[in-house]
């Protein structure tokens, strides 16, 4: 309940010991909801009631349930309830609290509290706008904080397939911001994988947003659990995104530097990640899922133009019936390093498509996959590649090497020859190559023709002549 701030507080300045109790102090800046009349019984409308109270700058719900219309506030302000399932703001087809703010001195606080929707599929339930705080085309004095949201629920009234938000929070021109512990419920019309629901967080801006965290918190059934535009410098780590599109949408109009999401779990639809223009990007320690009633092929990470990004000590597992790509990489790659990663299940575990180059791929573990590594780029690093039949890895110091076994047709004078499947760069160095065919004595010479082999092809000669007969090989060829 609320005290008058004159009485005796706590180290924290803002609760009193009332009789053995805690109770929030009312300064002149605070007040309670129902004070100005709001009822909190789900029944009345408290729109005006609560908007009166939005004058203050420190406004608590108690228990109750807050039937109302939008909301705006201009400038900063806490916004404090009883707790998640206690104190619950219930919108019908509208936006729930719009806060625009020229300042910098007042962050934006909102806790302990729900957000419901009873429309199907509308509206945003929580939109900070800083914009008016940005001069000559950046956010002004950018050591202060912005906004914490904590302890917050947002879902809709009943169920996921009756009603729920169309977005939960969007931040324009916002930096320096926490979301923590927020628990996001989308809405869906028939089935999970195509949810109404847009984006369960949204970061944008023009004014260079950066410092961005979001960790503990929980996204279902949205086509995007966190969606970034032009921001630098998000944080993302401890949370659980379950039946979403895409985990995380990566996608500014430049390059961006610092996205990094540790520690996370992602089942996902689509896609776990999709990043676009990243720089400085550290992807470790997560797990990622192709959901098990995925409808089409999923892919566990997937940048274009990236560089300067590791890519570590992530899982990776395919629980659907279709292709799951574990790493793609489309296009750019300088100094991006993929390594330390565990391949459970997986269609390609990584795929350096042909924009690909300057990649380097260290030790991963492959469990089930059909092909462990396509690499269909230029100038990347393949290491720590198992010997399979037939393949090729290039070592940190530009050593291509190629290996293989092969069924090679000899001429009536016992030479022939083996074209590589994708050809050395710029040389052939040396080949070792051996007997690989049963039917041929095995004291016979398998021997590289060294004059005759080039960036394309493997010559080789058996001696003693056995005429022209088709023999298996086993070879290994070095280049660059």
């Amino acid at each position: 309940y609320i005290v008058a701030a004159t009485q005796a507080v706590d180290g924290y300045g803002d609760h009193a010991l009332v009789g053995g109790t805690v109770a929030l102090l009312q300064p002149s800046t605070s007040v309670d909801v129902k004070q100005y009349g709001a009822k909190g019984d789900g029944v009345a409308d408290d729109t005006a009631a609560i908007q009166a109270a939005l004058t203050y700058s420190n406004v608590y719900f108690p228990e109750g349930t807050y039937l109302t219309g939008a909301l705006t506030r201009s400038e900063g302000v806490r916004l404090i309830g009883s707790g998640i399932g206690r104190t619950a703001l219930l919108f019908s087809s509208t936006d729930g609290i719009t806060i625009t703010s020229a300042s910098h001195d007042f962050p934006v606080y909102i806790a302990n509290m729900s957000f419901h929707q009873s429309g199907a599929g509308t509206g945003t339930a929580i939109i900070i706008n800083n914009t008016a705080q940005i001069s000559g085309g950046v956010i002004q004095n950018r050591t202060s904080p912005r906004l914490k949201i904590e302890n917050v629920a947002i879902r809709g009234k009943t169920a996921v397939t009756t009603d729920g938000w169309l977005n939960g929070i969007t931040c324009t021109d916002v930096m320096h911001a926490v979301i923590d512990g927020v628990h996001f419920e989308g809405y869906f019309a028939s089935t999970p994988d195509n949810p109404t629901s847009e984006q369960a967080i949204r970061f944008d801006g023009a004014g260079s947003p950066v410092e961005i965290t979001i960790s503990n918190t929980w996204v279902f059934f949205a086509d995007n659990a966190l969606r970034a535009v032009d921001c630098e410098g998000i944080f993302v780590t401890h949370c659980n995104f379950v039946a979403v599109g895409a985990g995380i949408r990566w996608d500014p109009a430049g390059l961006e530097p610092q996205l990094q999401v540790t520690d996370n779990h992602i089942n996902a639809y689509e896609a776990c990640i999709v990043g676009d223009n990243v720089v400085d990007g550290n992807i470790s320690n997560n797990l990622f899922f192709a959901r098990n009633d995925a409808v089409a092929n999923v892919v566990g990470l997937q940048f274009s133009n990236t560089s300067f990004t590791k890519i570590s000590g992530n899982i990776f597992v395919n629980n659907s019936g279709f292709d799951f790509n574990g790493i793609v990489i489309v296009s750019g790659g300088g100094n991006v390093v993929i390594k330390d990663n565990i391949f459970r299940v997986a269609t390609t575990a990584i795929w350096l498509q042909a924009g690909a180059s300057g990649v380097i791929v260290g030790i991963n573990t492959y469990g089930t996959v059909t092909s462990e590594i396509t690499n269909a780029g230029t100038g990347n690093i393949i290491s720590g590649k198992s010997l399979a039949i037939i393949g090729e890895r290039t070592s940190q110091d530009g050593l291509q090497e190629k290996w293989g076994s092969s069924v090679v047709a000899l001429n009536a004078g016992g030479d022939g020859a083996l074209t590589y499947a994708a050809g050395f760069s710029n040389a052939f160095f040396t080949a070792v190559i051996c007997n690989g065919d049963i039917a041929i004595e095995a004291t016979s010479n398998f021997i590289v023709n060294q004059g005759a082999s080039s960036t394309t092809q493997l010559a080789l000669s058996v001696r003693p002549n056995p005429g022209a007969i088709s023999v298996r090989v086993n070879w290994i060829a070095k280049g660059n």
